[in-house]
């Protein structure tokens, strides 16, 4: 899990090509999905599909999860 706390500006994420999902357990977050722009808060998921470029800003303080699948190989090589 993820503690944000926002910064008045949108991280535009370099798209990947594992799919992702954004699950929200406290505050808000503002997602950008390629032109799109929604507002998530508790409870809610936000499907990033693969290959979408994307960014988020935490409205406040703000805690998330991201789940991959397929895993990301990066992220374990880095845990390796």
């Amino acid at each position: 899990m993820l503690k944000a706390a926002g910064r008045g500006r949108r991280r535009r994420g370099i798209p990947i090509r594992t799919n992702r999902s954004t699950i929200v357990f406290s505050g808000r977050v503002e997602m950008s999905l390629g032109d799109e722009t929604t507002i998530a808060g508790l409870g809610e998921v936000v499907h990033i599909p693969g290959g979408v470029e994307h960014g988020a800003v935490a409205l406040g303080t703000a805690v998330i999860a991201d789940v991959f699948h397929p895993v990301r190989e990066d992220f374990l090589e880095k845990l390796a």
